[in-house]
């Protein structure tokens, strides 16, 4: 177990890890952690919202977990890396490497606190994953200090906005037993963690990261002195967000790097979990829109709606080939030809009889 300890501290204090999910990233009182990378692939049909998250991170906090709000109670599984290394090749749009900000959270499982109702528990590949609702910001603020995350009083407001509105909290932690498992630790050296794929009921399409504000609300003077070398406050953070919707989709302030129509099967072949296709989407073709922007810190105040664009207009896409109804026209131009033909041998025979 010692031997262990030292090894996952190790790698946590040299080297970057990757965890898929945006929220709010709270590391113990002691250590720090920071998201270096944000990315989301959304697919909304008929109100329901599957969100595949992704978000790189350094630090060197060998124990922490992280929080992620959905408006509705969601379904967690996971989902595959390769996902956005398709995209991002599809879509042929190339960024250089940013810096992120912090997500997390954690806590006793199957346990029912004052003010926090624990509403499943579960194992995501190597995540122990708890679905919560809370009362009021305090006693989630409380419980996730007890649990020695290094959550700010001063941002309990973020947590009441969404416990207003009745929202749900996913905490996540990697299980750091696997971390002794050689191939899972290499993995998460080279940060190609599990992505976590959420499903829920939501009016819209969103984006939370409100919880993300709470980078603003740290007191970074001790960390600084403790970590004097290692440990750079982010003052960015870099969003880039896949869309699979009916039409194409924007936010304000964000650029669109990629937008056009995508095929059902196309989709599907983007990413397999398992064996089996990441998605199997319902209609023949939606609209993929890539979206991005590096936001401040201090900015952040809001989760991210995303609304219908004015047009479908195509942003470096090649019009959709559409061969649904080929067979329709070849039929229909063999026909033509036939009538065409003998029309003209009608014509001919006339011709001759006079």
């Amino acid at each position: 177990m010692k031997k262990l300890f030292i090894t996952i501290f190790a790698l946590m204090l040299i080297t970057p890890y990757v965890v898929k999910a945006d929220g709010g990233m709270f590391p113990p009182p002691d250590r720090y952690v920071y998201e270096a990378e944000q990315k989301a692939a959304i697919y909304y049909q008929d109100g329901v919202e599957t969100m595949v998250l992704s978000v790189k991170f350094y630090g060197n906090a060998y124990d922490f977990g992280w929080i992620v709000p959905t408006p509705n109670y969601p379904e967690v599984s996971k989902s595959s890396d390769e996902l956005f290394t398709a995209l991002d090749e599809f879509t042929e749009v190339k960024y250089p490497y940013r810096v992120f900000l912090p997500s997390a959270l954690e806590g006793d499982y199957g346990a029912t606190k004052q003010g926090v109702e624990i509403l499943e528990t579960k194992k995501v590949d190597y995540y122990d994953v708890t679905i919560l609702k809370a009362s009021d910001a305090s006693s989630l603020t409380n419980w996730l200090q007890k649990n020695n995350y290094d959550f700010p009083k001063a941002a309990s407001y973020l947590l009441q906005d969404y416990i207003d509105n009745k929202w749900y909290f996913s905490c996540f932690k990697i299980d750091t037993a696997a971390l002794g498992y050689s191939k899972i630790s290499e993995e998460l050296r080279q940060g190609h963690a599990t992505p976590v794929q959420f499903q829920f009921v939501s009016d819209k399409i969103i984006f939370p990261m409100k919880i993300s504000g709470v980078m603003g609300q740290y007191d970074y003077t001790a960390k600084r002195l403790i970590y004097p070398e290692y440990y750079q406050p982010p003052s960015d953070i870099s969003v880039l967000l896949y869309i699979f919707a009916d039409h194409r989709q924007t936010i304000p302030g964000f650029s669109t790097d990629y937008a056009g129509w995508v095929k059902k099967e196309t989709i599907k072949k983007f990413a397999y979990v398992d064996n089996e296709a990441w998605l199997t989407p319902k209609e023949d073709k939606y609209f993929l829109t890539r979206l991005y922007q590096t936001m401040s810190v201090a900015s952040i105040k809001d989760d991210l709606v995303l609304r219908q664009a004015e047009s479908d207009d195509l942003v470096n896409a090649d019009p959709l080939q559409d061969n649904a109804n080929a067979g329709f026209w070849v039929v229909v131009g063999l026909g033509s030809a036939l009538t065409l033909g003998l029309i003209i041998a009608l014509v001919f025979f006339q011709i001759k009889k006079s």
